[in-house]
């Protein structure tokens, strides 16, 4: 029994590697900042964003999208992760998910390098974010398959509460 396509809308945010992942969700390019999504029902738009201090103040559409695929992008955001975090949910629709990926530490903050960046533990990670409004539905650290010193990178994934 075949099913109908499920209209989704995604916004990935990240650096230019996150859209070497976005086969593994069936999508392919149609024009820019535009892809079909699963079954080609859907659509993800997506755009590189950050900046040293936080994401740029964009104004998302409200209740726009039913996910966001933020792949090492919000540990550049410090003292704006509250207000970035409002917008994410602010654009989410009902129930909507949000899959965040960042480098994990001992909540340092600083430049690495020429970047700014914020290496949370899994604790304050989840603090800011529940109190965004949202709900946590895993987590797990990678690469899969070493010892947890050396999986550097926390993913998360949360609903819209």
């Amino acid at each position: 029994m075949a099913f109908p396509p499920i209209p989704f809308s995604i916004w990935v945010v990240g650096p230019a590697e996150t859209y070497a992942l976005l086969p593994i969700f069936g999508p392919r390019r149609r024009g820019p900042g535009r892809i079909d999504g699963i079954r080609g029902h859907g659509t993800l738009l997506f755009g590189v964003r950050g900046s040293p201090t936080g994401f740029p103040r964009d104004e998302l559409p409200e209740s726009r999208f039913d996910g966001i695929f933020a792949n090492a992008s919000l540990f550049h955001v410090s003292q704006e992760l509250p207000r970035v975090l409002a917008e994410l949910s602010a654009t989410l629709r009902s129930r909507g998910v949000l899959f965040c990926s960042n480098p994990r530490g001992n909540n340092e903050e600083g430049f690495s390098g020429d970047r700014y960046s914020c290496f949370l533990n899994h604790d304050t990670w989840r603090d800011y974010v529940t109190a965004a409004g949202f709900l946590q539905v895993g987590h797990y650290y990678r690469p899969p398959g070493l010892t947890r010193h050396k999986q550097w990178w926390l993913a998360t994934v949360w609903r819209k509460g």
